[in-house]
């Protein structure tokens, strides 16, 4: 039996869920295109690799040969290390997804792709723990200057992880 929208099987949950709230037009839509059901499907068979998040995570750098593009760049190189070692399953529970979600609020690439491109902002901060704007799809990472430098990169990394573990949003 094929399971389409008229005719749902039981091991799609998610096409009986939605099938009551199309309307009678994205019901023929469905039924006469049915590649259009993976708009609604997550798409967890593709995984998120670091070459694929560093190219969706654009970081917005100063001019090149400044001094703030220096300290951008020692910031940005902790951070693909980071993100090399959540890959590799050497950070506990963050992954590459935990990364991504924290800056856009959600683990994996939309299937038409983000209405904004998500980024990377290079700020002055007290502290080097991660923000993140996922309203505008922006990650922020703190900048090292002579009077807050870089901390030690094993306590950098722990601030990484503190913040890719976290899946609260906003403040109390």
């Amino acid at each position: 039996m094929q399971c389409s929208i008229g005719n749902p099987c039981p091991s799609c949950p998610w096409l009986r869920a939605i099938r009551p709230h199309l309307d009678l037009g994205s019901r023929q839509l469905v039924q006469e295109l049915p590649a259009v059901i993976h708009l609604f499907t997550p798409q967890q068979s593709n995984p998120l690799t670091v070459k694929m998040l560093t190219h969706l995570l654009n970081p917005q750098f100063s001019a090149e040969g400044s001094n703030r593009r220096q300290r951008e760049n020692s910031t940005y190189t902790l951070f693909i290390k980071y993100m090399r070692e959540a890959a590799s399953g050497r950070r506990g529970a963050v992954n590459l997804r935990s990364i991504l979600r924290f800056a856009t609020g959600t683990e994996e690439e939309p299937a038409l792709g983000f209405a904004l491109q998500p980024s990377i902002q290079f700020m002055e901060s007290a502290n080097f723990l991660p923000t993140a704007n996922t309203c505008i799809n922006r990650m922020n990472l703190s900048l090292p200057d002579e009077s807050n430098p870089l901390p030690l990169q094993e306590e950098l990394l722990n601030l990484f992880d503190l913040a890719f573990c976290n899946t609260f949003f906003g403040l109390e």
